[in-house]
């Protein structure tokens, strides 16, 4: 029994290879081919430029999920900008917030919101004073949800803008 050796198989590898190429570049000449058409479509077929699109677009699902996450983050620090009272109460709620959206749309981008808490100025808090009593007031059923919110929300705001017009 003739014992084939690693050498052995891999020197009939490179000997395939090698008449491959040589038959493909024959071919492709035939064909009007240049030699760089060839080495594209050589690149488009290996592994490497494989799994180098499959990273692409996974790296470009990921961007795309954090960019809708971020909106309807942003979304909800608009809706929820008068419910706390501090930095900390706000830290808490955001993070659980967007650990809930980041689960809802399935995103796998694995990054962190970037909103930090604002505290409203006298002109935000006069203007949201405005908005949430006109809410408060609102009768109709489809409203029922902003309602409740601004009924929730009115003393807060009324709180803040005091503290802040007393100081």
């Amino acid at each position: 029994m003739n014992k084939i050796t690693i050498a052995d198989l891999s020197e009939e590898l490179l000997d395939v290879i090698n008449g491959q190429r040589a038959l493909i570049n024959e071919l492709a000449e035939r064909a009007g081919l240049t030699s760089a058409q060839v080495q594209t479509i050589q690149m488009d077929a290996s592994q490497r430029h494989q799994r180098a699109k499959v990273a692409a677009a996974k790296a470009k699902a990921n961007r795309e999920a954090y960019e809708e996450d971020s909106r309807q983050m942003a979304s909800w620090v608009y809706a929820t900008r008068f419910d706390f009272n501090n930095a900390k109460e706000w830290g808490k709620a955001a993070a659980t917030e967007w650990l809930v959206i980041c689960d809802r749309s399935g995103s796998e981008h694995g990054r962190d919101h970037t909103f930090k808490y604002h505290e409203p100025t006298q002109d935000e808090l006069l203007e949201a004073l405005k908005d949430l009593e006109r809410w408060s007031r609102a009768t109709e059923e489809h409203n029922k949800d902003r309602r409740e919110h601004a009924q929730r929300t009115l003393p807060k705001v009324k709180a803040k803008l005091a503290a802040l017009l007393t100081a």
